[in-house]
């Protein structure tokens, strides 16, 4: 480890996107916050993530639990994606806003598992720790 307490990771064992060394930093179960940047769109959202990986569960929430998403791969044959987002309606008389709940079952082309916020091909970032 450097000084600067980060964790440069070099190439090493990848097989296929996988990093070996992945397992070995980061935990299956975790809690996480931080900022999603696309610097291109200029774009800086924060978010928070729950992932419980041997169970095949994630969420995460944008702009602060706003807008969420729930991958259940537990649920259902091939797993079950969840969006829990604002919308409007402008018909008349309501024209209101409301929060609306989409749930998809996934085909099994398509299967669903928890989705984790860190990279599997580390090897392109530098982690701080």
């Amino acid at each position: 480890m450097s000084q600067d307490s980060s964790l440069s990771l070099a190439k090493h064992d990848i097989v296929g996107d996988y990093d070996a060394l992945y397992d070995e930093y980061f935990p299956r179960y975790y809690h996480a916050t931080g900022l999603l940047s696309l610097p291109f769109d200029e774009i800086v959202e924060p978010f928070e993530a729950w992932f419980a990986g041997d169970r095949n569960m994630s969420r995460i929430d944008y702009y602060y639990g706003m807008d969420k998403t729930i991958q259940r791969g537990d649920l259902g044959k091939h797993g079950i994606l969840f969006k829990i987002v604002p919308m409007h309606s402008d018909m008349k008389p309501s024209d209101n806003d409301f929060m609306s709940c989409w749930y998809k079952p996934l085909p099994k082309w398509l299967p669903r598992a928890g989705q984790s916020v860190i990279p599997t091909n580390l090897s392109e970032f530098k982690v701080g720790l």
